[in-house]
């Protein structure tokens, strides 16, 4: 699956002293995969990301760092979590339970 960064937002959620990044989707106001920690997520990235989206990664994960999610206008994991549609019928999901489903 090769990714683009109009879809996809990085989100990072912190979990008992883990952080766990994961790729979210705007269309689908959820996860678009497997939430994972740094390393394994950046190897990720490097496999199935565009050159072009590589070269902006650190851009990204810079903003990743400061305010949760590589958005450029801000948004915050907060806002994404409070706003998700990831459950049953496109219910939304706490932040615990993003954890349990889509990280642990």
């Amino acid at each position: 699956m090769v990714l683009t960064m109009t879809s996809y937002l990085i989100v990072k959620l912190e979990h008992q002293g883990n952080d766990y990044y994961m790729e979210w989707s705007q269309v689908c106001d959820a996860p678009a995969g497997k939430g994972m920690e740094l390393n394994p997520f950046t190897e990720y990235c490097k496999r199935e990301h565009t050159p072009e989206l590589l070269a902006i990664l650190p851009e990204r994960m810079a903003r990743v760092e400061r305010i949760g999610t590589s958005s450029i206008n801000g948004t915050t994991a907060e806002e994404l979590v409070a706003g998700n549609r990831a459950g049953p019928d496109e219910t939304s999901l706490s932040k615990d339970e993003l954890i349990r489903q889509y990280c642990l």
